[in-house]
């Protein structure tokens, strides 16, 4: 039922580059009348070359043209000789440019032969016509032949049998670590059922230092904070905070800066009725300034300004567009529209083919889109918006140290790191012993654990002796980790005027650089101006850009982002940059990444954040009537409705501590 199709690729190495750098390759234009003609005038041997669509630049070969030929050609062609198809390429470059350029002869010419290899037969899968006709999938491909007692002895990998991202790379690579994971998991658990309880819980036996408590929390984030505050409030001690880090905050990061303060993670407490708000309005934490990223003047590649007129425009239209896409929870998605990406672009070709534009106008208007849809990216700290779900749409460190202050400092440990958690459902000695570093072993009743889910994402398999139960690893594999970084830029001195809110930066729509400008700027949005600091610009940073920075100095950032702003700000007087300081959330191997949002593979699996709150129960006497929680989840990818903010981090810290206090904690 599953097919392979072929597709082959053709290099062409010129002996000078005859196109313009900024130039990215040229796409040909063919109608049915052109291909019959062009067919009549050179014959049928020449039909495939109907089929060519496109001669793309490859990066760093700056002398080089790449083809692709698919469909039925694609076959075709490997039983021709490479004069055959030199011939003819180099024909069809003379018929469609050289009225524009001089084309030479290339020197050298490699290709691709995909379906002729007894090896690979094709180059890709697809699900075609008779895979839904045998009603085929691809996770038929995946399931294991098992022996009696369920030990996997066949399996099959490889980018045909990925559920979601068959013909990738990427997919392919999943499956391998999927079929690795599977074998190891059965082992894992056959040694845990025979040996476990002999070999491995005796105390006795090892040199580790040993605790008990009743219950630990992983991680001292907003989440973990709270939870222990909850379980003080409660007047409950027997817990323990445990961190990995030297510093409490998790995510939430303030550095000094000058005769001020940065935020380098969370800075933002979003509405003013969260449990949090109260908190932080309570000890007067927030600041009188009502920010919002994201404003500004908005400026064209070309250094022109955008009327705010237009920017208010297509801002209503994605809004308003958003705002219908939380009714889609309770409707049956429309196939086109899964993702937010296709519904917003759906809106905006709707609404220019209803209104009367013209050409530059609407040509502004889908930069201004493409704007939204990168600050879109960043906001919701995803690689791109055909990631995101449609069907599940919507001085800060003082606020950790308020509450660190008001623990026991016999609670809380810094510098310690969780290496396994093993956990029985049914142990009625300890349901948990966590190895930790330091060479310490704690016993508990119960864990919750706030790490980031870009930690655990990391973590997960060989964190948890046995596995976690399915609906928990789907949750953490299927839920998204995505990442921004913010970029600051110290002038000393404003060089723009005052009440200037910041610098938005609309490029023209499939340009994505040009040889002056660093590729990952692209996927920097703009510049906001910081509030209550002299000269200071905040620059977010999300898709491939966000990964990119981590790995250059700052030195070069600074020089990138003055490249950039004198790029699109050549009216202004723009000063040297004193000082920059970027963020690294991906390169910290406690977070992974900055924050979630919910996938489209959370939809085909019917997975939300409440998937991850949900207790693990087990019991913990044996003349227990009923299972009590033994391994709990919170931080703000476990929060149904507000996961990606610091107020739903908090409240699910506290809502799993009270889960624990009803259960663990006698009236």
């Amino acid at each position: 039922g599953l097919n392979i199709g072929t597709v082959n690729k053709i290099f062409l190495e010129f002996p000078h580059r005859w196109w313009s750098e900024e130039c990215a390759g040229f796409s040909l234009i063919w109608s049915k009348e052109d291909k019959e003609e062009f067919i009549k005038s050179y014959g049928q041997e020449y039909e495939w070359l109907c089929d060519v669509f496109a001669f793309i630049s490859v990066d760093y070969q700056p002398r080089v043209l790449c083809t692709w030929i698919f469909g039925k050609f694609a076959r075709h062609i490997e039983l021709l000789t490479d004069n055959d198809i030199s011939d003819g390429l180099y024909l069809l470059l003379e018929m469609f440019l050289s009225k524009t350029y001089n084309i030479p002869k290339f020197d050298q010419m490699i290709r691709s032969s995909w379906y002729t290899d007894e090896y690979f037969r094709g180059s890709y899968s697809f699900k075609s016509i008779t895979t839904e006709k045998l009603n085929a999938e691809t996770k038929d491909l995946a399931e294991p032949i098992v022996t009696a007692d369920g030990k996997p002895i066949i399996l099959f990998a490889g980018e045909a049998t990925h559920e979601h991202y068959y013909s990738t790379v990427h997919g392919a690579v999943e499956t391998g670590f999927r079929e690795a994971d599977r074998i190891i998991d059965f082992q894992r658990i056959r040694g845990w059922r025979n040996g476990f309880n002999t070999l491995e819980r005796p105390l006795s036996a090892s040199n580790q230092k040993i605790s008990r408590t009743k219950l630990v929390i992983i991680g001292a984030g907003i989440a973990g904070l709270a939870a222990a505050k909850a379980l003080e409030d409660a007047n409950f001690k027997d817990y323990l905070l445990i961190e990995a880090q030297s510093e409490i905050g998790g995510r939430i990061q303030s550095v000094p800066w000058n005769k001020g303060w940065i935020e380098c993670g969370a800075q933002f407490v979003h509405g003013d009725q969260s449990q949090l708000a109260q908190l932080c309005y309570k000890h007067d934490l927030l600041s009188d300034v009502q920010c919002r990223d994201g404003q500004g003047i908005f400026i064209r590649n070309s250094g022109c300004k955008v009327d705010e007129a237009l920017v208010e425009e297509i801002d209503d239209l994605i809004c308003n567009t958003l705002e219908d896409c939380e009714d889609y929870q309770n409707k049956n998605i429309e196939i086109g529209c899964e993702n937010i990406d296709a519904v917003l672009r759906n809106s905006l070709n709707k609404h220019l083919h209803e209104e009367n534009d013209s050409l530059v106008i609407r040509t502004i208007k889908k930069e201004i889109f493409d704007w939204n849809i990168r600050f879109l990216a960043i906001d919701n700290a995803c690689f791109s918006l055909d990631e995101l779900s449609t069907k599940y749409w919507g001085k800060f460190k003082a606020l950790p140290k308020l509450i660190a202050d008001s623990l026991g400092k016999e609670n809380l440990r810094l510098n310690t790191s969780v290496e396994s958690i093993k956990w029985e459902q049914n142990d009625f000695n300890s349901p948990l012993i966590l190895n930790v570093s330091n060479n310490t072993r704690i016993l508990a009743d119960c864990v919750i654990i706030t790490c980031s889910l870009g930690y655990l994402k990391e973590n997960y398999k060989t964190m948890f002796i046995p596995s976690l139960p399915n609906l928990f690893s789907q949750a953490i594999e299927c839920l998204g980790f995505g990442l921004i970084n913010k970029v600051f830029l110290d002038f000393g001195i404003s060089w723009w005027k005052p009440n200037t809110k910041g610098f938005q930066l609309l490029w023209k729509e499939g340009v994505f650089c040009n040889k002056n400008l660093a590729v990952w700027t692209r996927d920097l949005t703009g510049f906001d101006v910081l509030p209550n600091h002299e000269g200071v610009l905040l620059g977010w940073v999300g898709g491939r850009g966000a990964y990119i920075v981590e790995t250059l100095s700052e030195e070069q950032i600074a020089i990138d982002c003055e490249n950039l702003l004198k790029h699109y700000l050549k009216c202004y007087k723009i000063s040297p940059i004193k000082r920059c300081l970027r963020t690294q959330w991906n390169a910290n191997k406690y977070t992974r990444g900055s924050y979630s949002h919910i996938t489209t593979r959370c939809d085909a699996n019917g997975i939300t954040p409440r998937s991850l709150s949900q207790p693990i129960w087990g019991k913990l006497t044996e003349h227990d009537d009923k299972d009590v929680p033994i391994i709990m989840f919170a931080g703000e990818a476990t929060h149904e409705n507000f996961y990606s903010t610091t107020h739903g981090a908090y409240d699910t810290g506290i809502k799993q501590a009270q889960i624990f206090l009803q259960y663990h904690v006698a009236e």
